[in-house]
């Protein structure tokens, strides 16, 4: 049986022959190519409106386009807003990430407002299991995105500050245990950097004292040394032969130092056998 028509739709223009030209161009490159469309997935974030095509072709003409393509109506959200419940039903943040919102329920179907048929088609599924037999409507990019985070800021946001793990996150740190753990590791770093000072300043003292008294103990010893006679000789080489010498002693005209210089060359100790003067 099919679902019962949409009642509460907002009549639009119908899409211009550009937009038509522009979608089928684009449907004949990705079949030619094997591919669909690219799609950007921004979890936790709000979808922005695609910028207006190069060709003059904005982003409601195409999203005309693509509703007329598919024989499903278009929905103004302004002026026939979507049904909170089944936003909350399925999840806000789902709906900016999958790029699909739950509009109204019809009898027994549940509308199903989306700017991507293809992701729709892969949805299907699992909004069927969520709200039963659904139909496709389409909405701008930017209506869908304005029309969630107008209906659910605080816990779009709260999602958002709850995106990161706790493990990872400084979101359960109490500004009281904070101020403890602070105090303690700039307590911690002081004490090692005054540790770390007078260890260094104890060393260094160390090393200048023991300089200090080596330098005194090696002066005292070379004062000792100093004073102390030098030993006498037990044995002193004598030659086995004594060589010869003769000294020579000129005078001329000398009377008052010949006494002195004959008393002093009398007491020579040299042997007189192997000297002789003149």
């Amino acid at each position: 049986m099919p679902p019962p028509p949409i009642s509460v739709i907002q009549t639009t223009a119908s899409p211009n022959g550009r937009a038509r030209e522009l979608l089928r161009s684009q449907q004949a490159g990705l079949s030619i190519l094997g591919a669909t469309r690219s799609e950007t997935r921004l979890r936790g974030a709000v979808l922005a409106e695609a910028p207006p095509d190069p060709r003059g072709v904005s982003a409601l003409s195409v999203t005309q386009a693509l509703a007329a393509q598919h024989a499903a109506p278009m929905v103004d959200l302004q002026h026939t807003p979507a049904d909170p419940t089944l936003i909350a039903r399925w999840g806000p943040h789902k709906c900016l990430q999958y790029g699909v919102l739950p509009w109204r329920r019809t009898g027994a179907c549940t509308v199903i407002l989306t700017t991507r048929p293809n992701q729709f088609a892969r949805l299907r599924p699992a909004l069927e299991a969520c709200f039963g037999p659904v139909r496709m409507a389409f909405t701008t990019q930017n209506a869908l995105a304005m029309a969630v985070t107008s209906q659910f800021p605080q816990e779009l946001v709260r999602r958002a500050e709850t995106r990161v793990p706790a493990i990872w996150s400084c979101r359960g740190l109490s500004p009281r245990r904070t101020l403890v753990i602070g105090s303690g590791i700039l307590i911690s770093l002081a004490v090692a950097l005054f540790m770390a000072t007078i260890g260094t300043l104890i060393v260094l003292t160390t090393v200048a004292i023991t300089i200090l008294v080596a330098q005194s103990l090696l002066k005292i010893a070379c004062i000792v040394l100093a004073l102390r006679k030098p030993p006498a000789e037990e044995n002193p080489a004598v030659p086995v032969r004594l060589p010869t010498i003769t000294i020579l002693v000129p005078l001329f005209r000398e009377k008052e130092i010949t006494d002195h210089l004959l008393k002093r060359l009398r007491a020579l100790d040299y042997p007189r056998e192997i000297h002789t003067h003149g």
